[in-house]
């Protein structure tokens, strides 16, 4: 008897449709993640497609996929929204996190990093993180904070585990957003 050929899997290939709406997620997420757009706020389509100067299909498709990384829900009509998180959900988020950075952590030795580099690392974007702090730059100060846990992260060597990772700091960063604007802009001492 024969056997039946197997079909080879065409490679992938990042379509120019795939591209923009890939564009078009990094944008959208960046924005949701800097506070542009606030957590319930109403994602309207149309005004998304004239904001990005792209037609809908593209801003339909990174609204799916910034959807199922949790930044951004469906309200009652169907449409979207940024993702809103209350304490029970932060907490479980937070949860979550605390489990995952252990792991990435506990894998550092067996990946062989340069640990005294990480640490050089670290501590030239800890300095950055008072400069920004004593400026009172939040925006700055939120983006270095995850740079300075990401050279951790990274030193695990594994990429997948710190994907996840960072899928988990998404999440939570609306929640962070929201304590740095209230908290952080409103009282010198959350600053200090």
């Amino acid at each position: 008897t024969k056997k039946a050929a197997v079909p080879k899997m065409p490679p992938t290939v990042a379509t120019p449709k795939n591209r923009s709406r890939e564009r078009v997620g990094d944008r959208l997420r960046a924005a949701i993640l800097s506070g542009d757009y606030s957590p319930g706020e109403r994602l309207v389509q149309d005004d998304l497609a004239r904001a990005f100067g792209v037609s809908r299909v593209p801003i339909r498709e990174a609204l799916r996929a910034l959807e199922s990384e949790g930044l951004v829900g469906e309200n009652s009509t169907g449409g979207f929204i940024v993702a809103q998180t209350d304490s029970r959900m932060l907490k479980r988020i937070l949860r979550i996190r605390d489990l995952l950075e252990q792991e990435a952590v506990e894998r550092i030795p067996e990946a062989q990093s340069d640990i005294t580099q990480v640490v050089k690392t670290m501590a030239t974007i800890l300095e950055k993180i008072r400069n920004a702090s004593a400026s009172g730059e939040m925006d700055e100060v939120a983006s270095l904070t995850r740079a300075f846990h990401f050279a951790l992260f990274n030193a695990a060597g594994d990429p997948v585990l710190t994907r996840v990772i960072g899928n988990m700091w998404d999440l939570s960063e609306i929640a962070r957003l929201m304590y740095y604007w209230i908290g952080y802009n409103a009282d010198e001492r959350h600053r200090a």
